[in-house]
C-alpha cells in the first residue's frame, strides 16, 4: 500500500514538473518574440527619427520657397490684370478668326459638293436628252435681293433635277446607282400637278410678292414647279 501511494505521488510530481517545463518553454518563446518585436520597433523608431529630422531640416527651405511662390503669383496676377483688356481683345479676334475659318471650310465643302453635283447633272444632260437641269439653275431670281426668298421657297427641292418624264428619271437613277454616285431627287415635268395661283395675293401691297413673279425660268412649266412642290 505504501509503495503504491509513493508511486502515485511520484506521477503527480512528474506531471507537475512536465507542466512547469512546458510553461517555462512557452515563456522563453514569448520572451524571444517580444525581444524580436522590440528590435523591430526600435528600428522603426530610428527610421522615423531620421525622417523627422529631415523634415524639420527642410521646413525652413520649403517656407522660403512658399514665400517666393506667393510673390511670383502676386506678380503674375498683377501683370495679367494689367494686360486683361489686351487679352480679351486677342481672344475676341481669335474667336472671330476661328468663326471665319469654320465658315470658309463650310463654304469650301458646299462649293465642292455643288461642283460635283453640277458635274453629275451635266453628265446626265449629255447622256439623257430629257434632263433639263437643277431647280436652282432653272428658276433663278430676277434680282439678288430675292435669293433668300427663292431658296426658302424651293426648300429641299433646290437641288432636285428636273426631267421630262418618269422614264428619264428612272434612267438617271439607274445610272447614278451604277456609277455609285449619291442619290438625287428627280422631278418629271409630265407628272407635275400645278396648283393655281391665288391672284388676290398679288394685291396685298407693300413689299410682299409671289415667288412665281420674281424668278426667271426657261418656260412656263418649269416656273410652275414652284407652285407644285
Amino acid at each position: 500500500m505504501k509503495t503504491a501511494k509513493l508511486r502515485d505521488e511520484k506521477e503527480v510530481i512528474e506531471k507537475k514538473l512536465n507542466a512547469d517545463a512546458e510553461a517555462k518553454k512557452n515563456l522563453v518563446e514569448n520572451m524571444q518574440q517580444l525581444e524580436s518585436r522590440k528590435d523591430e520597433i526600435s528600428s522603426q523608431e530610428r527610421e522615423l527619427q531620421t525622417k523627422l529630422s529631415k523634415i524639420l531640416h527642410s521646413i525652413p527651405k520649403l517656407e522660403n520657397e512658399l514665400t517666393h511662390l506667393h510673390e511670383e503669383h502676386n506678380k503674375i496676377a498683377k501683370e495679367r490684370q494689367s494686360s486683361g483688356s489686351e487679352y480679351q481683345m486677342l481672344k475676341q479676334r481669335l474667336d472671330e478668326i476661328e468663326t471665319q475659318l469654320r465658315e470658309l471650310k463650310a463654304d469650301k465643302h458646299e462649293s465642292e459638293r455643288d461642283a460635283r453635283l453640277k458635274e453629275t447633272v451635266g453628265r446626265l444632260k449629255r447622256l439623257f436628252p430629257g434632263v433639263h437641269g437643277r431647280m436652282l439653275e432653272l428658276c433663278r431670281p430676277s434680282q439678288k435681293k430675292y435669293n433668300l426668298a427663292v431658296t426658302v421657297a424651293m426648300g429641299k427641292f433646290m437641288d432636285a433635277v428636273v426631267v421630262e418624264d418618269e422614264n428619264t428619271g428612272k434612267e438617271c437613277i439607274k445610272y447614278l446607282k451604277e456609277q455609285r454616285h449619291p442619290p438625287q431627287t428627280f422631278i418629271p415635268l409630265q407628272s407635275v400637278r400645278v396648283k393655281p395661283i391665288i391672284e388676290k395675293l398679288r394685291t396685298l401691297g407693300g413689299s410682299a410678292q409671289l415667288v412665281f413673279d420674281v424668278i426667271q425660268y426657261p418656260y412656263l412649266k418649269v416656273g410652275c414647279l414652284l407652285l407644285a412642290v
